[in-house]
């Protein structure tokens, strides 16, 4: 006789153990403890939906079961007053996990969820998921910032891809905390020169940290100040080192990064960066330390710009850019820093080019500066970038005629464009740059431009705020210059017509998401099967930063800082503005692996994926940020009633 009780036992075992199997190949399961997941799958049960059958609605209230897509398709139907032929709601495929808010906060579905064909869920019940989520941090992750785990995942693959290329390299991502090794060694305002330079010479450190009574610091001295007062004749052994200190550090944070560090340095021109824990010393970072971690360095780069003697000897050192963006895509280093680091090292090629070129330029005399406009105003540049620039200067009071003034400075940019031609930066097509007239502009002229795009919104106009309002002036720039961003944030929040013009604009460009959800090509060129990441992706999220940002006066030119900037100030939800952040830099991720010959790319053209030619992975992370681009999209129309 069988023993009915065993054989159940048996098969529930058995499901158990195939559901479990299932769960591991898709995230967050393949990164949750073994017996987390299999406490899920005890208590999962299989779900068949018929074609047509509604899964959940809002008015059924709070669910009571999670439910993961094993075979079929599910349709989430998002309830909204914007909706046009071709929108597409977005549907969920094997793997995705849904409603997990909804479950969590024990609240209905803000959407209708429709079985598209025979379904088959594994259903598990809302108190066993609530408790796994609460013992599991890689589940707990996921459930509060998806986007940015799922991100982490994507960069970790990369990394453990190109992994041979990158050994040895894994410096930029380290946290200063895991640098620092020693304890910290400071001193006090009051302590002599003679025993600071005793403890340096014994304890063989480059500087010493000053620290007030709270143990925070206050200044530094180095061995580059030891040389210059000794060749001054200054240096008194029996002074407090107060007299002789730096005033004020570059410090950041112990959970920063060596590529934080390394940004620091370059930008504030200094071989230290004090590391503080609650703004309190807690070590020093020195370029020495950051040199022994890298073989290709980003000092080495930026030295060799710098020393460029001419422009062949800065095209040359122009390519080493590539090679070192190529080296931290392959670390795991993410597309923010990542852009970050090209955009800097690409703002000290323009540096190099214009001292060059002004040596035999008589422009000395001229208050200016070199702007940049478009991703590099953003300081987003990605590796396929062109020449998008100008001119803003400041003629000398009493100036009545400035054309000879902007004379000078046309030969001088068409020179400089010239020139980072020649270092890999291509003339812009559409002839925006420096060297072009209608782009060398006075301040006034500048301010007046502004105000009459923002008082006319005819299409050309809504073309060049794109563009020219993302400014930022590249090295220094006289007052003028500086005043003309804030201006623009002053004046735009005022000009309504022109925001919801661009917002019209805007929301010309889709996600290309199919009818149910799917990832479809952008039906352009000759592939019309493939996907522009910057025209139907990235610019999603850049226009309506821009929009939003212009419209509440916020200063920052980058899109993710303008999100943040939205999101601190509740323009935006918190949740909602760093899911659009992520988003966002899902998009530049693969842009930059597309730009270093990733198989799914299309020849001939950077930005562009074919979908089919992605991992099972890649392709919903990519889903997973275009459908968050059609919600800020969607909240851009609901704002501006477009």
């Amino acid at each position: 006789m069988v023993d009915s009780t065993a054989t159940s036992a048996s098969a529930a075992a058995t499901l158990a153990a195939t559901t479990a199997t299932f769960l591991r190949t898709h995230p967050p399961f393949d990164r949750m403890e073994a017996d987390q997941v299999a406490r899920l799958a005890a208590a999962a049960r299989i779900r068949y939906c018929p074609p047509g059958d509604t899964l959940l609605s809002p008015d059924d209230g709070p669910p009571s079961h999670v439910l993961v897509v094993q075979r079929g398709r599910v349709e989430r139907q998002v309830p909204s007053a914007w909706v046009n032929p071709g929108d597409a709601d977005e549907s969920l495929q094997a793997g995705e996990l849904f409603p997990v808010t909804a479950v969590l906060d024990r609240r209905p579905v803000a959407c209708t969820y429709r079985a598209i064909g025979d379904v088959f869920c594994h259903e598990i019940d809302g108190d066993t998921f609530r408790a796994v989520v609460a013992a599991s941090p890689p589940l707990q992750a996921f459930c509060s910032r998806r986007l940015r785990t799922m991100l982490e995942q994507s960069r970790a693959a990369l990394q453990a891809r190109y992994n041979e290329a990158s050994s040895g390299e894994q410096s930029m991502t380290t946290a200063l905390s895991e640098l620092v090794g020693r304890a910290p060694l400071g001193c006090t305002p009051d302590t002599p020169v003679a025993s600071v330079l005793d403890t340096m010479r014994r304890e063989r450190i480059g500087c010493m940290v000053v620290v007030d009574g709270t143990a925070r610091p206050v200044g530094i001295f180095t061995e580059r100040d030891v040389v210059d007062l000794a060749a001054q004749d200054r240096l008194d052994r029996s002074a407090p080192i107060s007299g002789l200190m730096t005033v004020g550090v570059h410090a950041l944070a112990h959970e920063a990064t060596v590529g934080d560090a390394v940004l620091c340095m370059v930008r504030h021109s200094v071989r230290h960066v004090v590391v503080v824990r609650e703004g309190r010393f807690a070590g020093v970072v020195s370029q020495r330390d950051v040199f022994a971690l890298q073989r290709v360095s980003f000092f080495r780069v930026a030295q060799r710009i710098d020393g460029a003697g001419d422009i062949d000897a800065l095209a040359a050192a122009t390519g080493d850019i590539r090679v070192l963006a190529r080296n931290l895509l392959a670390q795991g280093v993410a597309a923010e820093p990542l852009t970050r680091f090209v955009s800097e090292l690409n703002d000290r090629v323009v540096l190099r080019v214009l001292a060059l070129i002004s040596a035999t330029h008589a422009i000395d005399d001229i208050a200016f500066a070199w702007i940049a406009l478009g991703s590099e105003g953003r300081r987003e540049q990605t590796i396929a970038t062109d020449q998008d620039n100008g001119i803003a200067f400041a003629p000398p009071e009493g100036t009545t005629d400035i054309e000879p003034l902007r004379a000078r400075l046309v030969a001088f940019a068409q020179a400089a464009n010239t020139a980072l031609d020649r270092c890999g930066f291509p003339l812009c097509r559409g002839e925006i740059m420096a060297g072009n007239p209608r782009w060398c502009l006075s301040v006034d002229e500048w301010r007046a431009l502004f105000d009459d795009w923002l008082r006319n919104p005819v299409p050309q106009a809504l073309l060049s705020a794109s563009i020219f309002f993302d400014l930022r002036p590249i090295g220094t720039a006289p007052p003028p210059v500086i005043a003309l961003r804030d201006g623009l944030a002053d004046a735009a929040p005022a000009r309504k017509a022109f925001l919801q013009a661009m917002a019209r604009n805007a929301l010309e460009t889709r996600p290309p998401l199919g009818w149910f959800g799917g990832l479809t090509g952008s039906g352009r060129g000759e592939r019309p099967d493939a996907i522009d990441l910057k025209l139907h992706g990235a610019r999603i999220f850049v226009d309506a930063a821009r929009i939003l940002a212009l419209a509440h006066g916020i200063t920052d030119t980058g899109t993710a800082a303008r999100l943040h900037a939205l999101g601190e100030r509740g323009v935006l939800p918190g949740d909602e503005a760093e899911a659009a952040i992520d988003a966002f830099h899902i998009l530049q991720q693969l842009r930059l692996r597309l730009q270093f010959g990733d198989p799914a790319g299309v020849a001939g053209n950077p930005n562009a994926v074919l979908p089919d030619a992605l991992n099972t992975f890649d392709r919903r992370v990519l889903k997973e940020a275009l459908v968050q681009a059609r919600q800020l999209q969607q909240r851009l129309a609901a704002d501006y009633q477009v």
